[in-house]
C-alpha cells in the first residue's frame, strides 16, 4: 500500500513539475512578442518619462511598495491588509488570463511573473507597459486601459494636465475601477484617496 501511494505521490510530482516547466517555456516564448507589440501598437501611450518623480512615487506606493524588490510575487500586504497584487502580477494577468484553464489561474499567474516575465522583462519596462495597460473601467465603446485614456476619458485632459489629486484618484481606481468608479462612485472614490493618502504618508517609496 505504502509503495502504491508512494509512486502516486512520485507521479504527481513529476507531472506537476512537467506542467510548471510547460507553462513557464510557452510563457517565456511569448512575452518577447506581447512586449514588443504592445509598445509599438498606439503612438498616444505614454513614456515612463511622462510621469513626474511623484507620479511614480504615488503609483509604486499605492500599487506595489516593494515593486523593485521582488521577483515578480510578493507576500507584502496593502493598505487594507490584504496581499499585494504585484505590477508583473498585474500584467501576467492581462496578457495571459485566458490562456489557461480558469482553476489553475493563480497557480498559472505565479510561476509565469516569477520564472518569465520579471526575469525577462526589466522595472522600467514593467513599470512602462503596466501605466499604458492598467484597467480603468468601461465604457459603450470598450475598456480603458492606461493612464493616457483614463485622464481622456475621466478628465477630457491629456494625462501632462492633470493635477495631484486627479492623478491620485485615478490610482484609487485600479483597486476596483467599479466600485471607486470617478464619475459613478466619486464619494467612494474621494473616501479611497483620503485613505490612500493617509497610508502613503507611512510607505517607504
Amino acid at each position: 500500500m505504502r509503495k502504491i501511494i508512494f509512486v502516486v505521490l512520485l507521479t504527481f510530482a513529476v507531472l506537476t513539475l512537467l506542467y510548471c516547466a510547460l507553462v513557464v517555456y510557452t510563457a517565456r516564448q511569448q512575452i518577447p512578442q506581447i512586449v514588443d507589440t504592445v509598445l509599438q501598437r498606439d503612438s498616444s501611450y505614454l513614456e515612463l518619462g511622462d510621469l513626474s518623480k511623484e507620479q511614480r512615487d504615488i503609483l509604486i506606493a499605492v500599487v506595489d511598495p516593494s515593486f523593485f524588490d521582488h521577483a515578480g510575487i510578493s507576500e507584502e500586504k496593502g493598505d487594507s491588509n490584504q496581499y499585494v497584487v504585484t505590477i508583473t502580477r498585474h500584467l501576467v494577468d492581462y496578457y495571459f488570463k485566458d490562456r489557461y484553464v480558469p482553476i489553475l489561474h493563480d497557480f498559472n499567474q505565479n510561476i509565469i511573473a516569477y520564472y518569465a516575465f520579471d526575469p525577462m522583462v526589466n522595472k522600467n519596462k514593467q513599470l512602462h507597459l503596466f501605466i499604458n495597460q492598467v484597467y480603468l473601467g468601461n465604457t459603450k465603446k470598450g475598456t480603458i486601459n492606461g493612464f493616457a485614456q483614463g485622464a481622456k476619458f475621466y478628465y477630457r485632459k491629456a494625462f501632462k494636465d492633470l493635477s495631484t489629486d486627479e492623478f491620485w484618484s485615478l490610482v484609487a481606481m485600479i483597486a476596483d475601477p467599479e466600485k471607486y468608479n470617478i464619475l459613478s462612485q466619486s464619494d467612494a472614490n474621494r473616501k479611497r484617496v483620503e485613505e490612500l493618502k493617509q497610508y502613503w504618508m507611512v510607505v517607504p517609496v
